[in-house]
């Protein structure tokens, strides 16, 4: 996968379920800008018109739109891909365990 990322732009994922999509965190993590559906999982880690574009389920318009303003705007997306990839941070194995660390401590 890095491979492809690598030779990649844009990631998309508009799919109309999502728990947390990692080919969004692996985009994210390539600093790549993510135009997503809005849907659970994909809110939780694309920022609307900060680390990408969120798009409502069939608003096909409006995908196309936040396509094109990244297709036409290279420093649109190497802005909004360096944000995504300052963001994804958070979610990092290390910083996972530190805080699944800190909850088994909370209750056991």
């Amino acid at each position: 996968m890095p491979q492809i990322l690598k030779e990649t732009d844009i990631a998309a994922l508009v799919s109309r379920r999502e728990g947390l999509p990692k080919c969004i965190m692996e985009a994210m993590a390539m600093g790549l800008p993510v135009v997503a559906s809005n849907v659970r999982g994909n809110r939780d880690l694309v920022e609307n018109e900060r680390t990408g574009f969120l798009v409502e389920l069939g608003d096909i318009s409006g995908l196309v739109r936040a396509l094109e303003r990244l297709i036409l705007d290279r420093e649109l997306r190497a802005a909004m891909g360096a944000a995504g990839r300052n963001k994804i941070q958070d979610y990092s194995l290390d910083r996972v365990l530190e805080e699944m660390s800190s909850i088994y401590e909370r209750y056991l």
